[in-house]
């Protein structure tokens, strides 16, 4: 897998290596999203457009990182922000059912 993290999640396995061109988006803002994202190469840019239509830079995701709109992720709601591929990226992308599966691990791994 080539990163050490990788290893200690069982799941990313199963996740789907998807490739992303530069500006495209993983997620729109008001879209519903039921995926996560572990970056393998890459960076990611969330924003935020306001009703005033200002887009406001509110995160960065970057290689080795999870990458998704985690309220909207667990609570299965539409997406507060924009997520952009800001670089050519590799993401191996989760559904909700095997996070939810592998809750333990993930926690493990977040508490390091």
């Amino acid at each position: 897998m080539g990163c050490s993290r990788c290893s200690t999640i069982p799941s990313l396995e199963e996740g789907v290596l998807t490739k992303f061109k530069k500006n495209e988006y993983l997620v729109r803002q008001n879209e519903k999203t039921n995926q996560i994202g572990f970056i393998m190469s890459g960076m990611f840019r969330l924003s935020h457009i306001d009703a005033d239509a200002n887009e406001w830079i509110v995160g960065y995701s970057f290689v080795n990182d999870f990458v998704c709109d985690y309220p909207s992720f667990i609570k299965q709601a539409t997406s507060t922000v924009n997520i952009q591929a800001t670089t050519e990226c590799e993401v191996y992308l989760l559904s909700l059912n095997h996070v939810c599966r592998d809750i333990p691990t993930l926690i493990r791994l977040l508490l390091r």
